[in-house]
């Protein structure tokens, strides 16, 4: 870098040398002139002087434009040092110590208008895209084209509850300030840019400290100059540039050690704000430093890129949970968690995952994300379990409103590799440091369902431990502890359940429920990872059971019903019988007198209640069903 002092007396010293020529030369010739008695200046002359004229101004944009340069290479310069000084000092290394490859772009800090309208923002998108058509088509999981043609500025309706328009919060003057990390791996960029508007736009200027935007590593050309450019217009966005592949979770720690405002929110690339979501989550970090607190959660379809609600319809609000398998599901709130008022936040078991607004401090006090799970996957459950069994309280705040876009494949993160078993492995480390006595079921569950179970090596179990040995310091309660208190509801297999959960058709995608002690059908099944409540076992003593009670087939009507297991006049003798390791087969019960019967529905209601008819050799009449969950030995 050349020193500041030198490069401005060079540019002094060549503006006096023209000056000095371009001097001497005119009274040369206007002398000459002279001499030759001339009473003016020949027409030579004064295409000379005008030509000279000329190049001086030439010179002087030339000598100013250059001055600019130097002013710009050496801003670039000092901003490098200081993002270096930065990262030592947030210790933003790779495994070898080595300090990561970041370019970061200067903030301007200024409002959006005054740096550029938004019809050259237009412009520049739109030339963006027409140089990088080859990016838009390896956009896949969404309809890429109806989202080109949806403004990165629009309207979107207000979801919230009216309720919500009447609460009031802090004086924005004194809550903390925001910073939004958002990670993103060959992401669609109007996405990306869609996002980014709907925090400045919907947010109090002053609370958006920054907005840091991690490349995972893109492939796409328009996530690299051209995004760096598009951002370098808007007030206190930068980007970091990951070097190497890292995952969504180590990105999301590389963001969490850049920031420096007092609240951190962990975005998807693909969301969306709306109105006012920002003032309900910092009232109750206000109040609750030591909570986590997440949005609602609305859809962005990714057909039509349309901005909708994710309500119920009857008022009833949902809660996150998990299965078995340690997928999220979604549970409906417990009347005794309900809160008096639809504006009222409430505790929610296991975050969403794809929006977390956190404290700064308290993330760092309880170790962050865990950094060892690779990729995408148990993320959201490590840090819900963290603070609620180790901290504070997770709540969902209803009055804080976002979209997201559900993308066609799960998580909509790329990987390399195999996905199926880095999520598996990532479920299993979960399990091993969190679910203590529960551990089993996931066990069981899991090797049932996966192709090929993972396996730790030694530095995984060398590293499972230390998260053990961050429990013990933080003095974190036993898991059973959150079954018990904040996900009472949670239906915990028997110990001799061989198949557990809904049963499916598997044609109709209907389910089984129980009203009034008979077994009908249902469209609202937990398949769909939502409403996990009815809820059959088949034991390894050949019972099939509804919650402790069992099923039954009434003698007169064929269908099924539900009794104490002690009623020994209705339970009649046999035994239920389902294809042995299978999680999905035919249903048969065997009577006392050898009779086979069949679960199936009839060809003229096949939305009606479940009945037993004979089994036929070919069981061509029975149905086919399906259960949630296979318990395999381990």
């Amino acid at each position: 870098m050349f020193p500041r002092h030198l490069c401005r007396i060079l540019v002094l010293l060549l503006m006096f040398m023209f000056i000095f020529l371009a001097a001497v030369t005119i009274s040369f010739l206007s002398l000459q002139s002279e001499h030759d008695g001339k009473s003016h200046r020949c027409d030579g002359l004064d295409n000379l002087q005008t030509q000279i004229s000329e190049m001086n101004d030439d010179f002087e944009r030339n000598v100013r434009e250059f001055r600019r340069s130097i002013d710009r290479f050496e801003k670039k310069n000092k901003e490098t040092e200081e993002n270096k000084q930065l990262s030592s000092r947030n210790g933003i290394a790779n495994r070898n110590g080595q300090q990561k490859e970041i370019i970061v772009p200067r903030l301007r800090g200024l409002p959006s208008s005054t740096l550029k309208s938004n019809e050259d923002l237009d412009d520049l998108l739109k030339d963006i895209l027409s140089r990088n058509q080859e990016s838009s088509k390896h956009i896949t999981q969404l309809n890429n084209t109806a989202n080109e043609l949806t403004p990165v500025r629009r309207s979107i309706p207000d979801t919230r509850h009216k309720e919500c328009l009447t609460q009031t919060y802090p004086d924005v003057s004194t809550m903390p300030t925001v910073s939004v990390v958002i990670i993103f791996c060959d992401e669609a960029l109007q996405l990306i840019l869609r996002n980014i508007h709907s925090i400045l736009d919907k947010s109090p200027p002053h609370l958006i400290h920054e907005i840091i935007l991690v490349d995972d590593k893109s492939t796409l050309d328009y996530l690299k100059d051209d995004l760096d450019l598009y951002v370098s217009y808007l007030p206190n966005v930068r980007v970091i540039h990951n070097k190497n592949r890292e995952g969504l979770v180590k990105s999301r720690m590389i963001g969490a050690r850049s920031a420096t405002g007092d609240v951190m929110v962990f975005f998807d690339a693909h969301m969306e704000c709306n109105e006012q979501w920002l003032e309900p989550l910092l009232s109750i970090l206000m109040e609750e430093p030591t909570a986590v607190v997440q949005p609602r959660v609305d859809i962005i379809s990714d057909e039509t890129i349309a901005y909708y609600s994710l309500d119920s319809g009857n008022g009833v609000p949902f809660r996150g949970g998990f299965g078995w398998d340690l997928r999220y599901s979604w549970f409906k709130l417990p009347l005794k968690f309900r809160p008096k008022s639809q504006a009222e936040h409430f505790w929610t078991p296991v975050l969403v995952g794809n929006a977390i607004v956190v404290k700064r401090d308290h993330l760092f006090r309880i170790g962050g994300f865990d950094e060892d799970l690779k990729i995408w996957g148990g993320e959201h459950f490590d840090l819900s379990f963290k603070n609620w069994l180790c901290a504070g309280h997770v709540y969902t705040v209803p009055c804080s409103r976002v979209g997201h876009l559900f993308k066609k494949a799960a998580g909509g993160y790329s990987f390399e590799g195999d996905r199926e078993a880095i999520i598996v492995k990532n479920l299993m480390r979960v399990a091993e440091i969190w679910l203590q006595d529960y551990k089993d079921i996931f066990y069981k569950v899991t090797k049932a369902a996966a192709s090929k179970m993972p396996s730790f090596t030694k530095e995984d179990i060398k590293s499972i431990g230390k998260r053990i040995d961050l429990k013990r310091t933080l003095k974190c309660k036993p898991f059973k502890w959150y079954m018990d208190n904040v996900i009472p509801d949670q239906i915990v297999p028997r110990h001799d359940a061989l198949l557990f959960g809904e049963i499916t058709n598997v044609k109709s995608q209907r389910c089984f429920e129980v009203n009034e002690d008979i077994v009908g059908l249902t469209s609202e099944c937990f398949v769909h990872r939502i409403l996990p409540y009815n809820t059959f076992t088949f034991t390894n003593k050949n019972q099939l059971l509804f919650e402790d009670r069992c099923v039954y087939i009434n003698d007169t009507s064929y269908k099924l019903r539900v009794t104490a297991c002690s009623d020994t006049a209705r339970v009649p003798k046999g035994r239920w019988e389902f294809p042995s390791g299978k999680i999905e087969g035919i249903i048969q019960f065997v009577t006392k007198k050898g009779e086979h019967l069949c679960v199936t529905t009839t060809v003229s209601d096949p939305k009606g209640d479940p009945i037993a008819i004979p089994y036929s050799i070919s069981g061509s009449d029975c149905d086919v069903w399906s259960f949630m969950y296979r318990l395999a030995k381990i």
